[in-house]
């Protein structure tokens, strides 16, 4: 058996094993809240620092190469 063919079968399985045990798993009242707000305190800031560099870089281009013309 390849050596992919062995990882892939691995893979799997753990994707079982987690599966499985993600239903298995009883949440508590406020646990979808508290998961929500860590996404959005995860999340929220790599996207500010996104648009905040498109639009540093789109306030250049018109700007500064659009004012030399």
């Amino acid at each position: 058996m390849s050596r992919l063919k062995k990882w892939a079968d691995r893979f799997k399985k753990e994707d079982r094993d987690l599966v499985e045990a993600s239903k298995e798993e009883q949440f508590e009242k406020k646990d979808l809240p508290a998961m929500i707000l860590a996404a959005m305190i995860t999340i929220f800031p790599v996207v500010l620092v996104i648009l905040a560099l498109f639009a540093l870089i789109m306030w250049f281009i018109f700007d500064f190469l659009l004012g030399l013309v």
